[in-house]
């Protein structure tokens, strides 16, 4: 059964979902920051939107290249956290339920559901085993 939340839960719903999503981007970010510096060190060049892998010959060896392109890829590995983050937290805030038939969807708190009950915010709401 869903039940209205007080609003120190919904407080407590909201860091939750701040940490959540912070965490997300650390992953996200963790990934990127591993994966790019490892390709580029390698000397692969990979474009996604062409579709294809090219390895070319840098300077250096793999291991005086990698802690260079770690410094280098810090910058982007810190935008794509704070995007990913933003990303994440927006798409949890979108998270509506309806009460009366226990649908959930993303979108804005209000909406009509198919069987003629009101979908609200997840944040203002809490299930409660009967």
């Amino acid at each position: 059964m869903w039940v209205q939340r007080t609003s120190e839960e919904i407080a407590k719903w909201h860091e939750a979902t701040e940490r959540e999503a912070r965490s997300h981007g650390r992953i996200i970010a963790g990934v990127v920051w591993v994966l790019v510096p490892v390709l580029l060190a390698g000397g692969w060049f990979v474009s996604f939107r062409a579709g294809f892998a090219v390895q070319r010959n840098f300077w250096g060896s793999f291991w005086l290249r990698l802690p260079v392109f770690a410094v280098l890829a810090w910058p982007f590995a810190w935008f794509v956290f704070r995007r990913e983050s933003k990303n994440e937290l927006a798409k949890i805030h979108r998270r509506i339920i309806c009460p009366k038939c226990d649908t959930a969807a993303e979108g804005e708190a209000g909406v009509s559901c198919h069987c003629g009950g009101i979908f609200v915010s997840q944040s203002t709401v809490k299930w409660i085993e009967d």
